[in-house]
């Protein structure tokens, strides 16, 4: 019984301190994320979807940047016709060599595969964090576009030696 005690006072200690401590950040972490961002400024999430048929108009001109938040290996299966990859997981390390020289006015259009836009809501917020302002999700993703038939390409790999 007094271990279960102090386990308690232990866990009730840690959580205040927590608490107190984010409370003195200048940039707080949010307790419950909202989806749409507002912890953050950002406007809602409704504004950073874009229809496939908009997002269609933008491919040919090329006045955005399609980005996959997928795996490598999945992004390599196929993707959006001259699509970056910069999977979710791998960001840190991969958003300064996938986005190079992008200008942060740059149009970014983020897509997944499915119709659950979790992983391309949160690779756009941070995106965002990083001064990407003009960052939208492809509505039903890779899916939506393929049904409608749009330009997708795969990573060939010639095994030959040369």
């Amino acid at each position: 019984m007094r271990m279960l005690r102090q386990g308690a006072i232990i866990t009730v200690g840690a959580v205040v301190l927590g608490l107190s401590l984010n409370a003195l950040r200048d940039e707080r972490l949010s307790i419950v994320e909202t989806w749409s961002g507002a912890s953050r400024g950002h406007e809602a999430v409704e504004a950073r979807f874009i229809r496939v048929e908009k997002a269609q108009e933008l491919f040919p001109l090329n006045g955005a940047v399609f980005v996959d938040a997928r795996p490598r290996d999945l992004y390599e299966q196929g993707h959006i016709t001259g699509a970056l990859n910069l999977p979710l997981e791998a960001f840190e390390d991969q958003v300064g060599p996938a986005l190079g020289d992008i200008p942060s006015s740059v149009p970014l259009i983020v897509y997944i595969e499915g119709t659950d836009p979790t992983q391309g809501i949160e690779l756009a917020l941070k995106l965002r964090s990083r001064n990407y302002r003009n960052v939208q999700v492809l509505e039903k993703g890779l899916d939506l576009w393929m049904a409608h038939g749009l330009p997708v390409e795969a990573v060939l790999f010639d095994n030959r030696r040369q």
